[in-house]
């Protein structure tokens, strides 16, 4: 099986106490915080390459992490901004997986229209997007299907989920990789 790349995993926490947004907002540089238009704080951190999302309530939201990024090396960069307010998040935060967003590349071009033949559930108007939307029935994740043999795969909330549902395509797409050997 082609190597399968990550490429963002989403989570989301819950630190259970009153986060003052307001508060961070008017001392923290580089924040975005507009409660008309969205009721969380938006920070985007340049090192580790993160976009934090905090609620009053507590909860936490997390996108652009990779699966060897530390988790505690974010939490730390936002305290020593937060050192301003005399404020700090846990060091610790249990967080849950949201949505893990991977691509492979197959190795050889696909033809979509026999891709469409061979596949159940998909949605494909190259007149829309330029690829094939394959949902898999039960299972929230998503395939973006493309010519030349890269798939991005959306939706997917653990590795094992992950790897399985991928080798199950990969297994269907295989039928139409060219033959290497042209006998004469």
């Amino acid at each position: 099986m082609p190597k399968i790349n990550i490429v963002n995993i989403v989570l989301s926490g819950h630190i259970h106490r009153f986060i003052p947004l307001d508060l961070i907002a008017s001392k923290v540089e580089n924040v975005q915080y507009n409660p008309e238009e969205f009721p969380g704080l938006i920070i985007r951190l340049k090192d580790p390459k993160t976009t934090i999302i905090l609620f009053s309530t507590g909860k936490i939201g997390l996108t652009g992490c990779l699966p060897k990024m530390r988790i505690e090396r974010v939490i730390s960069t936002i305290n020593i901004e937060f050192k301003k307010i005399n404020f700090k998040l846990p060091s610790k935060i249990d967080f849950n997986i949201e949505n893990i967003v991977a691509m492979i590349d197959i190795g050889f071009k696909l033809n979509l229209d026999k891709v469409g033949i061979i596949l159940k559930d998909f949605e494909y108007d190259p007149h829309q997007f330029p690829g094939i939307i394959y949902r898999i029935s039960n299972f929230i994740m998503c395939f973006l299907i493309f010519s030349s043999g890269k798939i991005i795969i959306v939706g997917a909330k653990n590795n094992k989920e992950l790897r399985e549902q991928t080798e199950k395509l990969l297994n269907i797409l295989k039928v139409l990789k060219p033959n290497k050997i042209h006998k004469k």
